[in-house]
């Protein structure tokens, strides 16, 4: 077997002309000392048809350089006869140490088309490994990728914000962010025509919220205006441009006094409508984990108020989706802690809202929120009697919740204790 592979490796280089070996090919002749001989390829066709790659002998390579030696053996071996030429938008797939450069040279190429495909393919490098992400940083891909959001093409648009989701996540693209002043050209995504531009516009703006710097890219997007734009776009008709511009403002309360910049956008107002009238699930969580948050502060929870929030969470305590009752009743335990949003829980009838839910919840995240509001309103007077007959229930409840539910168990025993109170007892 060993001397077979040595003749037919002997055989693929002659005909290759990388064999040094004296021709035996009588009409073979060598290259001529005045100069005269051919500096290009001899052609031998036994087809005439176009695309042939014949083989040639050791005289005939002796008149070829070796670049076009190399070129015949990349023809031999990759083409076959008859091969169509490549098409004008072909994008092969790139490897080795040029990958960055070939894919966001095409990112910017005259044909939307290899445009496509190389965010496509970038994409697919970043899916792969994250260190592409960091990687071709060096080779200019973000400066690439900002110029990309103002492509004519809208597909395009929305890839190039998607590869800068999976640069933007990582600190050293937080550091080129800043360096490159990018994040005025993230904001102005949300003002394109295109509804799925926005979305991916508003997860870029999420994903620029990191730890490892303290929300400084959060904090530098609020900066330029992000708080507006995030409850204007929270109005869109298109449920996911509602959803990204509630999770890209939840992303806002992680900053020192940022709550006070959307307290004056009024953002509750859109919140409230949008958690009165829309069925996207994912909308609905977004927005009522929102609610949560601004109910934290005390000018949250009189804002609620005006706006009458709660009437349109407690609704979706009965929501046939569990992450969406699981959220809004985690609204409701924010809401229903001032006086006057007791008042207000309890006109809008979340007593009874309250019972059913525990004849037929079997969520625990979700009985362990309502029963922090059964403590909450059972501060009322009113609310006590009406949830005297509800203390077998949470027994119960309690008896159910095992030992590593013991914040459960607490939360259980509390609320039958402020049901049972009465004037001049110590609970």
């Amino acid at each position: 077997q060993f001397l077979y592979f040595i003749g037919m490796w002997k055989v693929l280089r002659r005909q290759q002309g990388l064999d040094d070996a004296p021709s035996t090919d009588p009409t073979d002749a060598a290259p001529s000392s005045s100069g005269g001989g051919s500096s290009g390829p001899v052609p031998i066709s036994r087809d005439g048809g176009p695309g042939y790659v014949a083989p040639i002998t050791g005289a005939q390579a002796a008149r070829l350089t070796r670049f076009q030696i190399n070129q015949r053996t990349l023809a031999l071996h990759n083409s076959q006869p008859q091969v169509a030429p490549a098409p004008d938008d072909a994008l092969t797939t790139p490897h080795g140490n040029w990958v960055y450069d070939k894919l966001l040279r095409h990112a910017s190429h005259e044909n939307p088309v290899l445009r496509r495909k190389a965010y496509s393919m970038l994409l697919e490098l970043f899916a792969q490994k994250a260190d592409h992400a960091v990687n071709s940083l060096h080779g200019g891909s973000m400066a690439t990728m900002v110029a990309s959001l103002k492509d004519e093409d809208e597909d395009v648009r929305g890839l190039a914000c998607m590869a800068l989701q999976a640069v933007i996540k990582t600190p050293r693209g937080q550091e080129v962010a800043f360096a490159g002043q990018h994040f005025e050209a993230f904001l102005s995504v949300l003002d394109d025509d295109s509804p799925a531009v926005v979305a991916e516009g508003l997860r870029l703006c999420h994903a620029c919220h990191m730890a490892v710097n303290d929300g400084a890219a959060t904090e530098r997007l609020i900066a330029l205006g992000a708080v507006p734009k995030y409850v204007d776009k929270i109005s869109s008709p298109d449920d996911d441009v509602c959803a990204m511009a509630l999770a890209a403002l939840g992303r806002v309360f992680d900053v020192k006094e940022a709550f006070i910049v959307v307290n004056d956008n009024r953002a509750l107002r859109p919140i409230t409508k949008v958690l009165a009238t829309r069925e996207d699930p994912t909308a609905l969580v977004e927005a009522a984990e929102v609610v949560s948050k601004v109910a934290f502060f005390l000018a949250g929870k009189r804002a609620a108020v005006h706006e009458r929030t709660v009437e349109s969470v407690i609704p979706l305590a009965a929501h046939p989706d569990p992450v969406v009752r699981t959220a809004a009743t985690g609204a409701l335990v924010a809401l229903t802690i001032s006086e006057d949003g007791k008042l207000q829980a309890i006109s809008a009838d979340v007593v009874p809202k309250l019972k059913e839910l525990f004849a037929s919840e079997g969520e625990r995240d979700v009985l362990a929120n309502a029963v922090k509001t059964v403590c909450n309103v059972s501060e009322h007077p009113i609310a006590r009697q009406q949830l005297a007959d509800l203390v077998p229930q949470l027994k119960e409840i309690g008896e159910m919740a095992e030992e590593s539910h013991g914040s459960l168990q607490t939360s259980v025993q509390r609320a039958i204790a402020m049901i049972q109170w009465t004037p001049g007892d110590v609970y």
